[in-house]
């Protein structure tokens, strides 16, 4: 595992991966996952996002709550509803 965190070195930096690689080898893969989705993923996925679909997915954010069955079925309910919204003011 601690081989395949070495690509990212030139979008992280050295002082990253190196506490990345310090986690892996430590086992503390929980910190390490933390780590990597919130200095690395997310910010790759939202500026993706943005390159894809504009501002508009900045109102569509969520926080969960709860990964819980109930939590996401929640969440849902809500994005659907947002979605929605517009559409009945339209007329729709």
């Amino acid at each position: 595992m601690v081989h395949k965190l070495e690509p990212l070195k030139p979008q992280v930096g050295k002082e990253t991966l190196g506490r990345w690689m310090a986690l892996a080898v430590e086992g503390r893969v929980d910190e390490l996952f933390e780590s990597v989705m919130t200095q690395h993923y997310d910010p790759c996925y939202q500026r993706s996002t943005r390159r894809s679909y504009g501002q508009r997915t900045e109102a569509a954010c969520r926080l969960l709550e709860s990964l819980d069955p109930t939590g996401l079925a929640s969440a849902a309910r809500q994005m659907v509803e947002a979605e929605r919204a517009p559409l009945a003011s339209e007329g729709r």
